[in-house]
């Protein structure tokens, strides 16, 4: 399964709420949970304080990652 960001094209201010809503709409493709994440792309997005907490709880679970691709990132704020 991959976490994809990238799949909205445009660059946009992640909040919280917005860093929930990408990450539900991922996990209901694949309903082996977060656990089964092997690839994420977190790219073309800028995260405010908020919506990375978000991705560091949801991080932690993620124990089969193995290529995190997080190229044009921009911390907002």
């Amino acid at each position: 399964m991959v976490l994809d960001h990238e799949t909205t094209p445009k660059r946009e201010m992640v909040d919280a709420k917005r860093a929930l809503e990408l990450i539900e709409s991922a996990i209901s493709l694949n309903p082996e949970g977060v656990e089964s994440i092997q690839c994420i792309k977190l790219g073309n997005k800028s995260y405010d304080p908020g919506s990375a907490e978000v991705l560091a709880e949801l991080l932690k679970d993620m124990k089969e990652v193995e290529h995190a691709d997080l190229s044009d990132i921009i911390a907002g704020r």
